[in-house]
């Protein structure tokens, strides 16, 4: 078991939070795997966070086409990885 701020975890499970920012109070911790999300592009609003290191897949896109189904550690036949790259700002904490 060991303790981050005031919480106590047990177990030896990898643990990763947000690198804190300016006076932020409170954060989000993930377990075993660090997370990881979509490359950034111009004009973007949000994104989606993967978490515990899982693979995703999608189907190729096509001219004019608008939304898609993304599969998680799970790859149907016609599907392609969807690239992925660590969550930026994550810091290990144990």
């Amino acid at each position: 078991a060991y303790s981050y701020g005031s919480v106590r975890y047990l177990g030896n499970t990898p643990a990763y939070t947000f690198r804190p920012q300016g006076s932020q109070n409170g954060n989000v911790t993930f377990f075993g795997a660090r997370p990881t999300t979509l490359p950034s592009h111009n004009g973007q609003m949000g994104n989606v966070t993967y978490l515990g290191g899982v693979q995703s897949y999608t189907y190729p896109g096509r001219s004019g086409q608008v939304g898609n189904v993304t599969y998680m550690g799970y790859r149907p036949a016609g599907t392609v990885p969807v690239r992925q790259v660590p969550t930026p700002n994550v810091i290990r904490i144990r």
